[in-house]
């Protein structure tokens, strides 16, 4: 697939695992478990026709109703930092400038960007403009393979 990730690690103070336990005391959990297997449906659609806007797209929902989950948790957990959001702000703006970009995030504040791989040095320029302490190209991996070597 022609698609290359940018990503943007953020430091945070809070564990995942703290994230997880955070996310399940929110009244929006449930909505989230009955909508997640339409967008699971939908993602390995987009996948199988290499539909990268949608990719995109659901994955940038997605993010925002994972972290919408931990803000809404009992202790209302805001788990993006101020680069976070600039960085979020700027895909924004360069998607509507027509640079096919999206952003997306796990259980953290790091920034992970989707685009086209002929657009990634006008990605990676626009985010060094931004003075973010470190930017990282990658892409998507192989397919899964059997290993005999330990990993750590």
């Amino acid at each position: 697939m022609d698609l290359t990730i940018i990503v943007v690690p953020v430091f945070s103070n809070i564990r995942t695992d703290e994230a997880h336990v955070e996310a399940l005391t929110s009244r929006l959990f449930t909505a989230r478990l009955k909508r997640i297997v339409d967008m699971v449906e939908a993602m390995k659609e987009a996948i199988s026709c290499k539909d990268i806007p949608i990719i995109g797209r659901l994955a940038e929902e997605d993010s925002i109703n994972l972290h919408a989950i931990t803000m809404t948790g009992k202790l209302h957990v805001v788990l993006w930092e101020p680069e976070t959001v600039r960085v979020i702000k700027e895909v924004i703006k360069m998607r509507a400038e027509g640079v096919p970009a999206w952003y997306s995030m796990d259980t953290g504040p790091s920034v992970f960007i989707n685009t086209v791989k002929d657009q990634t040095e006008e990605v990676v320029q626009r985010l060094t403009e931004l003075r973010l302490p470190k930017v990282i190209v990658s892409g998507v991996g192989d397919g899964p393979s059997v290993s005999n070597s330990h990993l750590f």
